[in-house]
């Protein structure tokens, strides 16, 4: 699974960062524009609905295939889109497709990964997004410039369909391994049965999310308020997502180590350190300094809400209780960019403050709710039955 992640994200990171480009240039307003990139974030949460219980029936692998297929048609269906409605429902497809895949692969991993390198495993593969989201946009850049905007959509057809082609032939498919043998229940059975985990725990890891998600719509924002011109915001934030991209297998030995808190709480109070230093800075030094916390913050957090969830699923409904973990990460990301605007009717650093202050609280959350030392341990005891 990390070679067609690699290869998918290269796709998705070159796609993602012009899709607003693309609806303006159809006639969208900013706003329009903006709105319509959230379809994507929306569809990752109808994605995450329905994709537990497709695993549940067809298994991980089969899915992950299905969902790559859909990813590169709902790209090819993005690039060749010349009315917005047609563009809003492609997106929103991609969406749909990239959340069903992302499940299966955090299914597959959890199957084959021993309980004893469960953080590791899965930091790396949310290490292997993050490399593909940071190759996909230069690579995209570079095409783009020789033959124009839709380069970027070939990028992500070309990625996406590789991925599906690679995890296709490694025989799984044929051999109908990895499929998940759990029992098919309804997301409000396993919600209702999940509730005092998902209400605490969940909660948490969702404003872990959320203020993750806001880190993206901050920096450039502030930065733009201190009249930084595009190129330096552009390597402030290249700074960030170097340290980000560096830091996911460190996190892993530790969670694995040490328990999951060494994870989770010093990744969301790094995050919260980088906001509350953010209002202060007046200059590139400053903000790079802000940000490059942000990065550490993030990068250290790679995987947690996956290994988490890997962690406190249970048996029988493993597959649907994921897609509902995984939507409370989807709505954090919703949610994240919403609070910065919120906050931001006041001023931007009142937004900024506002950010900062979900940050403390979800880190006290965390400290909290995540279970002790190395409480994982139960999980490998039980592997090794």
């Amino acid at each position: 699974m990390f070679i067609p992640t690699l290869l998918a994200e290269i796709g998705v990171g070159a796609m993602y960062p012009v899709l607003a480009i693309s609806a303006v240039r159809m006639g969208a307003s900013v706003a329009l524009a903006s709105a319509i990139v959230t379809a994507y974030t929306l569809g990752r949460l109808a994605g995450s609905a329905l994709g537990g219980g497709v695993i549940a029936r067809r298994g991980a692998v089969r899915t992950g295939v299905v969902g790559l297929v859909g990813m590169s048609a709902a790209a090819a269906g993005c690039g060749l889109s010349t009315h917005l409605g047609i563009f809003t429902v492609a997106v929103t497809a991609f969406g749909i497709a990239h959340s069903v895949f992302h499940l299966a692969r955090q299914t597959v991993l959890g199957d084959l990964i021993h309980a004893a390198a469960r953080a590791r495993g899965l930091t790396t593969l949310a290490g292997m997004w993050r490399i593909g989201n940071f190759i996909g946009p230069v690579l995209g850049a570079v095409l783009i410039g020789a033959w124009g905007l839709r380069s970027a959509y070939v990028i992500g057809v070309a990625g996406t369909l590789a991925a599906a082609v690679w995890l296709y032939a490694t025989g799984h498919w044929q051999a109908g391994k990895h499929h998940v043998r759990t029992e098919h229940a309804s997301n409000l059975t396993v919600a209702r049965q999940n509730a005092r985990l998902i209400g605490t725990l969940g909660v948490g890891l969702a404003l872990t999310t959320a203020i993750r998600s806001a880190r993206i719509v901050v920096l450039p924002l502030w930065a733009e308020s201190l009249g930084m011109s595009e190129g330096t915001v552009s390597a402030v934030f290249a700074a960030s997502m170097a340290v980000d991209m560096l830091l996911f297998y460190p996190a892993g030995v530790a969670s694995d180590r040490w328990g999951r808190r060494w994870q989770g709480v010093p990744s969301t109070a790094m995050l919260a350190v980088g906001f509350i230093l953010l209002p202060f800075t007046g200059n590139v030094a400053g903000i790079t300094v802000a940000a490059i916390l942000m990065g550490i913050g993030n990068g250290w957090g790679s995987g947690l809400l996956m290994t988490l969830g890997a962690d406190l699923a249970p048996h029988r409904s493993r597959s649907v209780f994921l897609g509902l973990w995984m939507m409370l990460g989807d709505a954090g990301a919703l949610a994240g960019p919403a609070l910065v605007s919120l906050g931001a009717i006041a001023s931007l650093a009142a937004g900024v403050f506002g950010v900062a202050a979900v940050g403390v609280v979800s880190t006290v959350m965390l400290r909290v709710w995540i279970p002790p030392g190395r409480a994982h341990e139960a999980a490998i005891r039980e592997a090794e039955r």
